[in-house]
């Protein structure tokens, strides 16, 4: 027989006791800008008739800052879901405010759909071969920073 596995294996869920108790007591009003909210305010990124030691949280490994439009809909964004889990590392601009990334270009990475868009797995790969080819270089010599273009790139095997 043909067996698939869990898409996600070994992952434990924590008990959910807290969000059933606080959907039970329904809407309540958040600390900061008094919005009626259920589980958590979208508007203020806080927990609501939720503590923050009741919800699991996550260290991710690199920071994110995820740039909303101006008209995106609060909510209709999972980018409060993120903010939440991982409050330490997400950190969210509404658009035309961004922070400034001149200083760090070589440490950052824009996410975003499009016609040019490339895959995370053909960044990581594109990533990956210049890492290599800045240890293969001389002590002297720097490779070139130039990337072929997404449509000039080998398909991976």
């Amino acid at each position: 027989p043909n067996r698939t596995l869990p898409p996600l294996p070994g992952l434990k869920l924590a008990p959910h006791r807290e969000l059933e108790q606080a959907q039970q007591r329904g809407r309540l009003k958040c600390s900061s800008c008094g919005g009626s909210w259920m589980f958590f305010c979208y508007t203020c990124c806080s927990l609501v008739g939720v503590s923050q030691q009741e919800i699991p949280s996550v260290k991710l490994p690199i920071k994110i800052d995820i740039i909303k439009h101006p008209s995106e809909v609060d909510g209709k964004s999972t980018a409060i879901h993120a903010k939440i889990l991982a409050p330490d590392d997400v950190t969210i601009y509404t658009y035309p405010c961004i922070p400034e990334y001149e200083d760090d270009t070589d440490k950052v990475v824009l996410v975003f759909p499009g016609p040019g868009s490339v895959s995370v797995e053909e960044m990581t790969w594109r990533l990956q071969n210049l890492a290599d080819m800045k240890s293969a270089a001389s002590p002297d010599e720097e490779p070139s920073p130039k990337r072929p273009r997404a449509e000039e790139t080998p398909e991976a095997t």
